[in-house]
């Protein structure tokens, strides 16, 4: 007497699984460091601030990208020019005042800050599809 069986296995793409997840772990992560340098852009009118985004990365060789920025061409007004002709001294002046709220290498201390948590939502992005 004999037992068999035979299991066939969902039709998937396991690298375009991993590759999905990686994309979605990436992109969370990307707002998570956007969401904690928030509080901290400096502030005049809300301009820089506003202009606070996540902008997908053109995946090259199966690496998934997201950048974090601020500036934009688009946001000027009568009292001011469009935030990315100030974002970047904004960002590296140590010496300016921010009267208003927010402090320079907002973005380098938000990353900083939650680098822990950013791999923690790599990993566990990853890992859902691994699981």
């Amino acid at each position: 007497m004999a037992i068999a069986w035979k299991f066939t296995p969902p039709a998937i793409n396991g690298v375009l699984a991993v590759s999905a997840a990686a994309d979605a772990a990436v992109e969370a992560a990307a707002h998570l460091v956007l969401d904690a340098a928030a509080p901290n852009v400096p502030v005049a009118d809300g301009v820089l601030k506003a202009s606070g985004r996540v902008v997908d990365g053109e995946a090259m060789a199966g690496i998934s990208l997201a950048h974090v920025t601020y500036g934009s061409d688009d946001d000027s007004t009568a009292k001011h020019a469009p935030s990315n002709q100030y974002v970047v001294k904004q960002h590296e002046d140590g010496e300016l005042a921010h009267p208003n709220g927010g402090t320079w290498k907002w973005l380098e201390h938000a990353m900083h800050a939650e680098a822990s948590h950013v791999a923690e939502h790599l990993a566990s992005g990853l890992r859902k599809v691994l699981e």
